[in-house]
């Protein structure tokens, strides 16, 4: 309890000063009195009853020596996003549904117009395959007779 005999005659001897730091020939210097140990000090005194008088020598913490305390308004409570949002949602998607049976018979013409043009491209690709499922065997053949070419010595072509 040291440190409360130590605040006890700091704050006979300075009063109010000795919790508040200040400014001596541009230096900086720190209360006398941390606020830790004044906390210490002030919890004391409420449990002796002596808060809001101050006898010196004897102890106590006078209620002007408390420093004000910072003031805020309480908000409410924001919640999460989909809460928040879910009128603005709501609306929009009602607003889609009004619209919805134009745009499915929009969608509906598109689709049959393609139609028609996915039925000529298919039916284009199938006349390329069957030409290239001929074509295989004329390379075959031309193949052959390029084989027999260059098998002879000093022709041209693959080394056997």
């Amino acid at each position: 309890m040291s440190s409360a005999r130590t605040t006890l005659r700091l704050l006979s001897q300075k009063g109010a000063a000795a919790l508040q730091s200040s400014y001596e020939k541009g230096r900086y210097i720190g209360p006398l009195i941390s606020r830790r140990k004044a906390a210490d000090f002030r919890k004391i005194s409420l449990k002796d009853n002596t808060f809001g008088t101050f006898t010196p020598g004897v102890g106590g913490w006078d209620a002007s020596w408390d420093s004000p305390r910072k003031f805020f308004m309480l908000r409410p409570y924001k919640g999460v996003k989909p809460d928040r949002t879910r009128e603005t949602r709501a609306q929009k998607i009602e607003a889609a549904m009004k619209s919805m049976p134009e745009r499915l018979e929009k969608l509906l013409k598109e689709r049959e117009a393609k139609k028609g043009e996915r039925l000529k491209a298919r039916a284009i690709k199938r006349a390329g395959r069957q030409g290239k499922r001929l074509a295989p065997d004329v390379n075959k053949a031309k193949a052959k007779v390029n084989d027999k070419n260059t098998s002879k010595k000093g022709g041209k072509g693959k080394k056997k």
